[in-house]
């Protein structure tokens, strides 16, 4: 997977100047129109495989979604009705409906590449905090059992954070105002939690 996504931004560089990709807002699509073979078809054919590669990452979110949802309902910390498992697809029915829902309304509310930017704005935090957990967990549980050993620990999972840092402040300094809408958004979970979990007399989880 590595190689092949060097392989493709080599390609990208090969095709265009530096300039031009900063430029272009739908760079494979620049790429693919300078390809003879394709002729003047070339921005279509990369349409049309963004158009499939999107429809296989939307069946992951939407199954990985929709069961936080479900997950934090069967624990008190939202909605009961998320809860619900349809009796006929034993699948959380109501989760699977919230989830849909909430992505139709930001699909009206921002074009394709306002929805790429903040969806990968928007992820980012997450993999930046699993990869610090690595450091957590070695310092607070040096015996823990680990089957899989991060590669070039501590070095590789630092450079990540680093560059991770700079692409989050990056995207503040040349986008504040999606970026701020954008982590207003997921920051807005943190008061929602803990009020549910007052509102219902639970005590707030601790991780284990």
């Amino acid at each position: 997977m590595i190689v092949a996504y060097l392989v493709v931004n080599v390609g990208f560089l090969y095709a265009l100047t530096p300039q031009t990709m900063a430029d272009s807002k739908l760079v494979a699509a620049s790429v693919a129109a300078r390809i003879p073979l394709l002729g003047g078809a070339g921005a279509a054919v990369v349409a049309a495989a963004v158009v499939i590669s999107a429809f296989s990452g939307l069946n992951a979110s939407m199954l990985a979604g929709s069961r936080i949802f479900y997950a934090m309902a069967d624990r008190g910390l939202f909605f009961r009705a998320a809860a619900r498992v349809s009796p006929r697809f034993d699948s959380p029915s109501v989760a699977i409906w919230l989830a849909t829902a909430l992505g139709v309304a930001y699909v009206l509310e921002n074009d394709f590449a306002q929805l790429a930017d903040k969806f990968i704005l928007g992820i980012w935090p997450f993999y930046t905090l699993a990869v610090a957990a690595v450091f957590v967990l070695r310092a607070r549980r040096p015996e823990l059992p680990r089957p899989y050993r991060v590669f070039g620990y501590p070095i590789v999972p630092a450079l990540f954070l680093i560059a991770s840092l700079y692409m989050v402040l990056n995207a503040l300094i040349t986008d504040p105002r999606n970026t701020g809408i954008t982590f207003a958004i997921i920051l807005a979970g943190v008061p929602a939690f803990w009020l549910r979990s007052w509102r219902w007399g639970r005590k707030v989880p601790q991780a284990q």
